[in-house]
């Protein structure tokens, strides 16, 4: 296994002191640089702004305290602000008060560990953060198609087996409503399109079409790999999102998590609890769906069932 750089980070206290402005980050945010394993100047400027927002400041603590954590941090920044601006340029849309849609697809999963609800809608940037499946309860293509286009409902559910979950709500699982509620905790990780190159190539004609057309900007967690963009807690990504979004123009915008809530920690779930939030799915339980159409955008359905199926 190669051994990864050597971290590297250089500190200025009289900086430290200094409130950092939005101009400021902005034109740090446009001199990041490539991924790296140092931390330079203008990521140190990123992580003094963090310091500034309280709420923020609350969910990255742990991670920017630490030095490969500040550089992780910096680099999922570098991640969704390059996602963010270079798309949202060549779209051209007019996004007005709260119209846009940030649809995160990944690998995803819930651990025995809690957060708090309102941990995934931080700043007022974020006007919600929506979750579809059960607790505890993967999806398929189908579902992920579903929610990357919009065109999804609750009456489209379906599970696997034919298993009938209780006390299924009929709505889905907004966190702004349940935000003096604790969740379990959400980790997102990379997942690997195993499409061809051109299929991929007109799945992301597609994903500008969703975007220009529904205003769903559809961004994929990207492939890991040595230590730039491993598994991380989904209130994290939020939380630099939320950043961002106060950055740039500002937006505002609602999170949809097209990813599985499979449970994945060392001892049983708290079933009853999970039950009394949302709803809880018995072990091996995949949501699909039914009477929902995939031929507005074939390429990417076709790159969607590459990576869930």
């Amino acid at each position: 296994m190669a051994t990864a750089p050597a971290l590297c980070m250089t500190t200025s206290r009289n900086r430290e002191m200094k409130e950092v402005t939005i101009e400021e980050v902005k034109m740090a945010l446009e001199n990041l640089g490539p991924y790296n394993a140092c931390l330079n100047a203008n990521g140190e400027i990123v992580l003094r702004f963090i310091r500034q927002l309280p709420e923020i400041y609350q969910i990255l603590s742990k991670l920017v305290h630490v030095a490969k954590g500040a550089v992780l941090c910096v680099n999922l920044i570098r991640y969704f602000y390059k996602q963010l601006t270079q798309n949202l340029d060549e779209s051209g849309i007019e996004l007005g008060d709260g119209g846009l849609h940030i649809v995160l697809v990944g690998d995803g999963s819930i651990s025995d560990q809690v957060r708090p609800a309102n941990w995934l809608v931080p700043l007022d940037t974020i006007s919600d953060t929506v979750l579809y499946p059960p607790w505890n309860c993967s999806i398929d293509a189908k579902v992920a198609y579903g929610i990357s286009t919009g065109g999804i409902q609750p009456e489209h559910r379906a599970f696997s087996q034919e298993i009938e979950v209780e006390h299924l709500p009929d709505q889905w699982n907004f966190m702004r409503a349940e935000q003096t509620h604790p969740v379990p905790e959400i980790i997102l990780g990379p997942m690997t399109a195993k499409a061809d190159w051109s299929t991929q190539l007109m799945a992301l004609a597609d994903s500008f079409a969703v975007l220009r057309r529904r205003k769903r900007f559809i961004i994929p967690y990207p492939p890991g790999g040595a230590d730039w963009l491993p598994k991380e807690p989904l209130d994290e990504i939020i939380a630099v999102i939320a950043v961002l979004l106060m950055v740039l123009p500002p937006y505002k915008a609602t999170i949809h998590l097209a990813a599985g809530l499979k449970y994945r920690g060392p001892a049983s779930p708290d079933m009853e609890t999970l039950m009394e939030q949302y709803a809880y799915t018995p072990d091996g339980t995949m949501m699909t769906t039914q009477n929902l159409q995939f031929t507005e955008y074939p390429m990417l359905y076709s790159v969607l069932r590459s990576m869930f199926n």
